[in-house]
């Protein structure tokens, strides 16, 4: 079969752009594909450099799980208990709206989570005050934060994929999405900074499959699905856990308790705003 390939020329594109496909799946990502997409308005191939990154980026598996530690099954599961960007009431809200990624077909989630043992933090649940003052939090967390690296919670959503931002994927959208922006006030002293021009039709060709934001104060982007976790403090019995959280220009905590060997959001609270 090869050679009856090699000597038909009707053959030959089809199947060298078939294996050129193949080698960018399997040996991970170059601009070329996403910048490609962008040039020629294909949605079909700037899905191909989606569904590339999906799987370059995989949950980690049931083995890799279990080969966690106790503290880093409970931050996995806290994650997942807490994070639902499809569902955004239950996180505290949104001053963009409970819909913002209603129609995206991808979610970005964060590759790194920070974390923080304390002895206990139950005193805390009903005490916002001391949340919102930050001085237990910034106390307790002083100097004995830990953090996990190339993180893979495991998500589901019916409409949605994840894919988790490393490195790589980092650099790879700043690059394409490049940075020209209106600064911050442009219009109106409350609006933020907003990308346009070039930047501004890149943003909005990415926005048929994921949602992404630009920084507030300018000069940078938001790659993330948001609520972005911060950090967590959890207690040294594993029963009950904060979470700092951003959600795009806006941020706040929330509180999750462990009952019956499961992991439950008991509330949400937006505190801050840029």
């Amino acid at each position: 079969m090869g050679a009856s390939l090699s000597k038909d020329p009707a053959m030959k594109i089809p199947f060298l752009c078939i294996t050129l496909l193949f080698n960018m799946a399997t040996q991970g990502q170059s601009d070329s594909l996403l910048f490609n997409s962008y040039n020629s308005k294909s949605l079909e191939t700037l899905q191909l450099f989606f569904e590339n990154w999906a799987s370059e980026t995989r949950a980690v598996s049931n083995a890799e799980f279990l080969e966690l530690n106790d503290t880093e099954k409970n931050i996995y599961e806290i994650f997942q208990a807490f994070y639902d960007p499809k569902d955004i009431p239950r996180d505290g809200g949104s001053a963009f709206g409970n819909e913002i990624y209603k129609n995206a077909k991808y979610l970005i989630l964060q590759d790194k989570i920070e974390y923080t043992l304390v002895d206990s933090i139950a005193n805390l649940f009903q005490d916002d005050k001391a949340i919102l003052n930050n001085a237990v939090l910034n106390n307790r967390t002083k100097g004995n934060c830990d953090s996990l690296v190339h993180f893979r919670p495991r998500l589901s959503f019916t409409e949605a994929k994840c894919v988790f931002l490393t490195g790589q994927y980092d650099s790879l959208l700043n690059k394409f999405l490049g940075n020209k922006y209106s600064n911050l006030g442009t219009g109106s002293i409350m609006s933020p900074a907003r990308a346009k021009g070039e930047s501004e039709k890149r943003m909005k060709f990415l926005s048929k499959f994921v949602k992404i934001w630009y920084g507030h104060w300018g000069g940078y982007w938001q790659l993330y699905s948001y609520p972005y976790a911060t950090r967590i403090l959890i207690d040294r019995d594993l029963q009950n856990a904060l979470i700092d959280y951003r959600m795009i220009y806006e941020g706040g905590y929330a509180f999750m308790h462990k009952t019956n060997g499961k992991w439950e959001l008991v509330k949400a609270k937006r505190t801050w705003i840029e």
